[in-house]
C-alpha cells in the first residue's frame, strides 16, 4: 500500500510537469532548491525530549501523520504548486517550474501565500484572484533591468510590503506555501536575455507542508481549463492507477 500511495503521488507531479512542458513559443521557468541549511553540533538527546517524541508516536493520528509525509515525500524542491495566468504546474524532480509565456513584458510580480480566492463574475466564470483574508502572504516585484554602461541584464527582486490591494495582479506567479517556508533571495542577480524568461531560484524550507497544498490545489483544479492533451495524460494516469489499486488487493 505504501508503494501505490508513492507511485500515486508521483503520477501526479509526472502530470502536471508534462502539462506544463507543453509545446510553446517561449517559457518562464525557475527553478526550487533545498534550502542550504548549516548544521552545527548535535543537541545532546535529552530525556524530556524522548518522552516528549514518544508521547506524540503514542497517537494514532500523530502516526498516520508521519506516515502518509514519509510516504509523499521525494524531494523537498519538488512537488509544490504554482499558478500563472491560468496555467497550473508543479516543481518536478529536479525542482524546475515551467510556464507558457503569456507577456510581452519580462516585468512580473511573484506572491507566496498557501491559498488564494476567486473572485467570480458569474457561476464559474473567474473576473480575477484574490488574496485570502487572515492568511499569509508575501508579494515580490521581478523585474528585468539592463545596465547601460556594461550591458549586462539583470533581475532585482523588490518586496513589496504592505502588500496594497487583495486583488492579485494578472502577471503573478503565485507558489501555494507558506511565506515562511519559501525564501525568495532579494537583490539582484545576472541573466542571459532570451525570450525565455529564467527566473531567480526559489530556496524551499524542509518543513513546507506539500500535504495540505496538494489536496487544496486539486479542489482549484475546475477553475483551469484543460487542454485535450491534459485531458490524455489524466486518463492515462488514471489508468495506471486503477492497475495499482487492483493489484494491491
Amino acid at each position: 500500500m505504501k508503494t501505490c500511495l508513492k507511485t500515486i503521488f508521483l503520477l501526479a507531479i509526472t502530470s502536471f510537469a508534462q502539462m506544463a512542458a507543453q509545446t510553446t513559443s517561449h517559457l518562464i521557468t525557475f527553478f526550487m532548491r533545498p534550502y542550504p541549511y548549516v548544521y552545527m553540533e548535535e543537541k545532546e538527546v535529552t530525556q524530556e525530549y524522548a518522552d516528549r517524541k514518544s508521547k506524540k508516536l503514542r497517537r494514532p493520528d500523530k502516526i498516520a501523520k508521519y506516515t502518509l509525509r514519509s510516504i509523499l515525500e521525494t524531494s523537498t524542491a519538488s512537488g509544490i504548486f504554482s499558478t500563472y495566468h491560468g496555467q497550473l504546474a508543479v516543481s518536478d524532480f529536479e525542482g524546475q517550474v515551467s510556464f507558457a509565456r503569456m507577456q510581452a513584458d519580462p516585468d512580473l510580480h511573484l506572491l507566496i501565500t498557501p491559498r488564494i480566492d476567486p473572485f467570480l463574475k458569474k457561476q464559474q466564470v473567474i473576473d480575477h484572484w484574490e488574496i485570502e483574508r487572515g492568511v499569509p502572504a508575501q508579494l515580490y516585484s521581478v523585474s528585468l533591468v539592463e545596465d547601460e554602461d556594461t550591458e549586462i541584464s539583470y533581475w532585482n527582486v523588490e518586496r513589496i510590503d504592505p502588500i496594497p490591494n487583495k486583488r492579485i495582479d494578472l502577471n503573478t506567479i503565485i507558489v501555494f506555501a507558506k511565506p515562511s517556508h519559501i525564501l525568495v533571495p532579494e537583490g539582484i542577480s545576472i541573466v542571459k536575455r532570451s525570450p525565455n524568461l529564467v527566473l531567480p531560484d526559489l530556496y524551499v524550507k524542509k518543513n513546507v507542508d506539500k500535504l495540505s497544498t496538494s489536496l487544496y490545489v486539486l479542489n482549484l483544479k475546475r477553475f483551469f481549463q484543460q487542454t485535450q492533451k491534459q485531458k490524455e495524460l489524466e486518463a492515462k494516469d488514471s489508468k495506471i492507477i486503477r492497475q495499482l489499486l487492483y493489484s494491491d488487493h
